[in-house]
C-alpha cells in the first residue's frame, strides 16, 4: 500500500552508481546516472544536503554551465552537483 515505508523505491538505487542534485522550489530532487531513476528527498534532508553541497558551489557551478550548454536552465538558487558513491 502506499505510504508504507520502503514501497516503490526504484531497485535501480545501488552502491557505485552516480548521481545529480537538483534543487528546485525548495525540494531536492536525485536522479541516478545509470539508470535515469529519481527520487525526491524530504525537506529535512533536503537542507542538509543543500548545506554540504554549497560548500562545494564552485563544482556546482562549473556543471550548471555544462548543463546551460545541452539546453538546461538551472536557475541562481539550483545548485547542481555530481556525487560518486565511494567504493
Amino acid at each position: 500500500m502506499a505510504g508504507k515505508p520502503g514501497k516503490g523505491k526504484p531497485p535501480a538505487w545501488k552502491g557505485g552508481d552516480d548521481y545529480l542534485f537538483v534543487a528546485r522550489n525548495k525540494t531536492l530532487v536525485v536522479v541516478s546516472g545509470k539508470t535515469g531513476a529519481t527520487r525526491t528527498l524530504d525537506r529535512k534532508t533536503a537542507s542538509e544536503v543543500l548545506d554540504l553541497l554549497k560548500k562545494r558551489q564552485k563544482a556546482g557551478q562549473q556543471i550548471s554551465k555544462l548543463l546551460k550548454k545541452q539546453g538546461y536552465e538551472i536557475g541562481p538558487n539550483q545548485i547542481v552537483h555530481i556525487v560518486e558513491d565511494e567504493d
